[in-house]
């Protein structure tokens, strides 16, 4: 093997090897269990996912209205 060959095995490791690194550091690593916020049950998931779909339903509700009083203006 010449250097330059060597060289170029040696940044190909050292990039998804920094990575892993820099990834544990940071605390993630496929761990989402111990990022704030993540830990839940289920039933506030379950909560927060209605809460979300009633909001939806508003929201498309009131721009139907919107565009019922629009065509009506026109």
């Amino acid at each position: 093997m010449t250097w330059s060959s060597l060289i170029f095995i040696a940044v190909l490791l050292i990039c998804p090897l920094s990575m892993i690194f820099m990834m544990r550091g940071m605390g993630g690593g496929g761990m989402s269990h111990n990022m704030p916020g993540m830990h839940g049950g289920d039933e506030v998931k379950d909560q927060r996912l209605a809460d979300l779909e009633r909001e939806v339903a508003e929201l498309r509700a009131a721009q139907n209205e919107r565009q019922f009083i629009e065509t009506r203006k026109n």
